[in-house]
């Protein structure tokens, strides 16, 4: 195995501490509920959110490209044609509804495909955390808009059938808003590091 020179390393030492972003989903849960309580509800509906998620979305696509062609860093590439998919079903293109599925499917195998190369990028850093944090609330509102939470299923949410449009709405929108944040954390991580995706493959390709 080659060498590392001190400093060229993106790893950081982590404690319980640094998985607090894995916790952030039950805001969503809390603002919609105490909204719906001081009878403001309407401020967490479907037409508030969507006027939100495209900027935010939109700051994901151009920090994820930007980041991506100017330090020719694979992880970013992938997250901006994530980020993409996203953006389009948000301007509800026709066919984005399902297509974006198409994207997080593709996405997902370039992942596992390029397990190696990713792990060498973000694994055991603040993005890694925060990317996983990120898929959590998109995890989430996938489940709230299939009902799982309701009475029939699960039976989980008190009144879930009145608040589960705006739960999934503004869980949606924590995850586009989280997902902008871990761009903001890719860009300290690896504008802090001298690699790029060429030279951290290239280190992996000497590993005997």
């Amino acid at each position: 195995m080659t060498k590392q020179e001190p400093g060229n390393s993106l790893e950081t030492h982590r404690t319980i501490f640094s998985f607090w972003p894995l916790l952030l989903w039950v805001i969503p849960f809390a603002v919609v509920y105490s909204l719906e309580y001081w009878g403001v509800g309407h401020l967490c509906g479907r037409r508030i959110n969507e006027s939100i998620a495209m900027p935010l979305v939109l700051v994901s696509v151009f920090g994820y490209g930007l980041l991506a062609w100017r330090r020719r860093n694979e992880f970013s590439l992938v997250m901006f044609v994530l980020a993409s998919g996203f953006f389009c079903r948000e301007w509800h293109f026709v066919g984005t509804s399902k297509g974006v599925y198409v994207v997080a499917a593709f996405v997902g195998d370039w992942f596992v495909y390029r397990r190696k190369q990713m792990a060498a990028l973000i694994k055991n850093t603040p993005v890694e955390i925060w990317l996983w944090a990120t898929f959590l609330c998109y995890a989430m509102s996938i489940l709230i808009s299939r009902r799982i939470f309701a009475e029939r299923h699960l039976g989980w949410l008190p009144r879930e059938e009145l608040y589960h449009i705006s739960l999934e709405e503004t869980m949606e929108t924590m995850a586009h808003l989280m997902l902008a944040f871990t761009c903001l954390v890719a860009w300290r991580q690896f504008g802090a590091g001298k690699k790029n995706t060429k030279e951290i493959a290239a280190e992996i390709l000497t590993v005997e």
